[in-house]
């Protein structure tokens, strides 16, 4: 197949434009992380967001190929929001309506109510589209965001599962079942943070989760990188599975030719001492916490608060040197067992209460 056949010009420059009253700011971050965290790798949905003046939010809106609607309270009374509407209707944008199924949330509107309230011209967008609701858990985030991306023709965001890789969602569901803490518990999940170095000056930054199996002789890990090199590629994401020598502390990638090989030392959630093929010294140093942050007692209002101030510092932090964060929407009980298995090496904010810098914080990782 010809190459000019795969790379091929796009009507639009954003895939989704969302728009909502002042009252959703927060919900929308949170809704833009998750379509874009549950997508398809390579296959990520750009997201706008409609903020700015009217000129701006026009061209935001003609440039999209769909536009997301959160119902809420005061969506009818907001005069941003009612503009985006008439935009997108005259020029016959798709639409897709969202709406928070909490009760307790000061966002939430029933599809009813918001249909009963809204303006005799937008009533049809009822008639015509579906509401889907938007819940928090990201176990509960699938099924929901893969019904959107149907709708929006996004069919290439679905991620099938073939492309899901198991360790890496494991790992985020634990962000939302402690249940799931015996791996943890038994040392056989370590979180590394790693250098590459190239004739004595450094190559890039390297952030691993390795998940040991010494039953197998196999360690599976999860990288991110970041070059600080402009000779390099910017940065990747990949999943290994390296074979392991207990009694020598050998390493290799599970390749013909492995890309990296070299030494353990020290045993499960020991240092890694590794060379590429490119004769890179890499250096992984296990740390002594999994996350850099925990949220603490997330629950009712502060929930979007924090699932938005995660999505901050994921966006402000690069690849290689993400900053990351626990957060989780159980009672007070369940967060003191947390901190227990987790250490207490990690920083712990409470978003109502305190101010935070986000620019300052990551400076500071």
């Amino acid at each position: 197949m010809a190459l000019a056949s795969l790379i091929r010009p796009l009507p639009f420059l954003w895939h989704i434009f969302i728009s909502g009253a002042a009252e959703v700011t927060v919900m929308a971050q949170v809704l833009k992380s998750a379509l874009q965290s549950h997508a398809a790798p390579a296959r990520v949905p750009r997201v706008s967001i409609g903020s700015g003046a009217e000129a701006d939010r026009r061209a935001m809106i003609k440039q999209a190929a769909c536009v997301i609607l959160i119902l809420s309270p005061n969506v009818w009374q907001d005069e941003p929001c009612l503009s985006d509407l008439s935009i997108a209707v005259q020029l016959g944008k798709k639409f897709l309506l969202v709406q928070d199924p909490d009760s307790r949330m000061p966002t939430h509107i029933t599809p009813a109510a918001a249909m009963g309230t809204a303006p005799p011209h937008f009533r049809s967008l009822f008639e015509q589209n579906d509401v889907f609701s938007m819940y928090r858990r990201w176990f509960e985030q699938q099924a929901f965001l893969v019904s959107l991306f149907q709708v929006a023709d996004l069919h290439s965001s679905i991620p099938h599962n073939y492309e899901q890789d198991q360790f890496v969602d494991i790992m985020e569901q634990k962000k939302s079942d402690v249940k799931e803490l015996a791996m943890l518990k038994a040392g056989l999940w370590q979180y590394y943070e790693g250098f590459a170095e190239r004739s004595g000056k450094l190559w890039g930054f390297y952030q691993v989760d390795a998940k040991f199996m010494p039953t197998l002789d196999l360690i599976e890990l999860a990288v991110q990188f970041t070059s600080r090199s402009p000779e390099s590629i910017p940065g990747y994401v990949a999943v290994f599975i390296m074979d392991w020598d207990k009694s020598s502390g050998d390493v290799a990638i599970r390749e013909k030719s492995p890309r990296w090989q070299g030494k353990l030392d020290g045993g499960t959630g020991g240092t890694f001492h590794l060379q590429n093929k490119y004769a890179d010294n890499l250096t992984f140093e296990p740390r002594p916490f999994v996350w850099h942050f925990f949220l603490s007692h997330i629950q009712r209002e502060s929930s979007d608060m924090c699932g938005a101030l995660v999505a901050k510092l994921e966006d402000l932090s690069p690849l290689g040197r993400k900053a990351r964060v626990w957060y989780d929407q159980q009672a007070a009980a369940v967060i003191n067992r947390c901190h227990g298995a987790w250490g207490k090496k990690q920083q712990e904010f409470h978003p109502d209460v305190e101010p935070l810098n986000l620019q300052v914080v990551v400076r500071e990782l």
